[in-house]
């Protein structure tokens, strides 16, 4: 059974479309399993300034106080998760929440606290449930570390990171743009070293940095395809670890 996973932003669960549920369910009929990895940046950023909660971003990371992986886990847990559960089945498309606080172990570790906080990284997960369960699974980026304590991790290295555990055969990163965009043109295909060139030169910054630096890890780590679009039904930016271009 092949098995994807697609990523998808905050913005982008309010923003779906029926292209993207109707490519669900022909996957579905194909007899691919989906697992869908949810981010909730927009929705946590309006509620972390309602409530006067500083949470400075680095790269593309939400910085993470104890008080921020409070606001983390309410609204991805409590408002994102659901609302796209709730829009799954609108749509006839049978979804399970997959989470810390369901049947799955998700273990993570800090990745550099003095930094970023309460952030970490997916070491391993028990994906028995996905694997077995019917439907869509549907994971938010949090985990645990070694003393149980919880974890905010970038939602691109969650997927790409969960991707490698179940060594998937293709991993999507859904956003609000086609894709990897130079001087307004859409790459269709990017290599790592064309990526790191943009970086230096300032022409990719922000979210998109986590994006294509996740998918390069995923690629390196056995997962066979890797790509950046705005749409389940266009092929975006096809990442690649060789040296080839296509604008």
């Amino acid at each position: 059974m092949k098995t994807y996973v697609v990523k998808i932003g905050g913005q982008a669960v309010e923003d779906l479309n029926d292209s993207f549920f109707s490519q669900l369910r022909l996957w579905q009929t194909a007899g691919i399993k989906v697992i869908i990895v949810h981010g909730g940046g927009p929705q946590i950023g309006k509620i972390s300034q309602k409530l006067g909660v500083l949470a400075p971003k680095i790269d593309g990371i939400r910085v993470t106080s104890e008080q921020e992986i409070a606001v983390v886990q309410a609204v991805l847990l409590g408002v994102v998760q659901p609302q796209l559960i709730d829009k799954l089945k609108q749509h006839q498309i049978f979804a399970n929440s997959l989470n810390l606080n369901s049947n799955v172990d998700l273990n993570g570790t800090e990745i550099d606290t003095s930094q970023y906080g309460l952030v970490g990284k997916l070491v391993s997960c028990d994906l028995d449930p996905v694997h077995s369960e019917l439907g869509i699974g549907v994971l938010a980026p949090l985990v645990k570390n070694q003393f149980g304590q919880l974890l905010n991790v970038n939602a691109d290295s969650f997927a790409a990171g969960l991707a490698k555990q179940i060594q998937a055969d293709k991993l999507l990163f859904l956003t609000d743009v086609p894709g990897v965009l130079h001087e307004h043109q859409l790459i269709e295909k990017l290599s790592e070293l064309k990526a790191k060139e943009l970086f230096q030169d300032g022409e990719i910054t922000s979210g998109m940095i986590p994006k294509i630096n996740a998918a390069v890890t995923a690629l390196k780590s056995g997962v066979n395809s890797v790509a950046i679009t705005g749409s389940l039904t266009a092929p975006g930016t096809e990442i690649s670890l060789a040296n080839e271009e296509v604008i």
